[in-house]
């Protein structure tokens, strides 16, 4: 019904109504993938290495079309400019971004790998990763229940979730991977780390999943250069 009053043309009003028809051959459903951890998890590595032999082969310099990629920080760093808070191709930049060592002018983590492989693993499958992790940032206290890095994650997840349905995407949620450790070596926490480990995973599936999720938690080495990620252990 059209009324008299109103602003638009019925060619433009079929238009919209035509539009509005083809949306959802534009919608798709993702299997999002979480990231949360300090700074290994923010990552470390040298962005401009990766366009060089042998990692150029990977072909990981250049933004990943086919996954799609979400982060936000609180950290005040010099690089790690990548847009944040809104959905766009996986790429190098959003790293850990200061000093000891001193910062790459672009860094990444593992976000990148890992996004190409579960790319890889299944390409009829929309691949999204959600990242927030912060330098420097222990388990016993920051992630707990009502820590600050661990309520931001949260509504990290939340906003990244919530800005796929906005454009008309559904969801699933594939996993975490947790890379951190080092903040809670210390004698009075250490022996508790595996208590609040499992505590930070039940807390992740009841806030987030909504069910049981697999969360993979790979460890730092022990190097005295640049950390690695080692052998992940098993998914909990």
């Amino acid at each position: 019904m059209f009324f008299a009053s109103s602003p638009f043309k019925p060619s433009a009003l079929l238009g919209v109504f035509f539009l509005c028809q083809l949306s959802p051959a534009f919608a798709k459903h993702y299997r999002v993938y979480l990231l949360g951890g300090q700074s290994n998890g923010n990552g470390r590595g040298d962005a401009a290495k990766l366009s060089v032999a042998p990692l150029d082969s990977l072909g990981l310099d250049a933004p990943q079309t086919d996954v799609s990629f979400y982060w936000h920080k609180t950290q005040n760093t010099p690089n790690g400019n990548l847009t944040q808070d809104t959905w766009i191709d996986l790429q190098p930049g959003s790293g850990h971004g200061v000093n000891n060592p001193s910062s790459f002018e672009l860094e990444f983590g593992s976000e990148l790998s890992f996004g190409r492989a579960m790319a890889d693993n299944d390409p009829n499958v929309n691949v999204a990763i959600i990242k927030y992790t912060e330098g420097g940032t222990n388990l016993h206290t920051q992630w707990s229940a009502s820590g600050a890095q661990y309520l931001t994650f949260v509504a990290t997840v939340e906003a990244g979730l919530a800005a796929l349905e906005t454009d008309g995407h559904t969801y699933e949620i594939g996993g975490m991977v947790w890379i951190q450790g080092e903040s809670d070596t210390g004698a009075a926490n250490a022996a508790n780390y595996e208590a609040n480990l499992t505590d930070l995973i039940q807390r992740v599936r009841q806030d987030v999943f909504d069910g049981l999720c697999p969360v993979a938690t790979p460890s730092p080495s022990s190097s005295a250069g640049f950390l690695t990620a080692s052998t992940p252990t098993s998914p909990q």
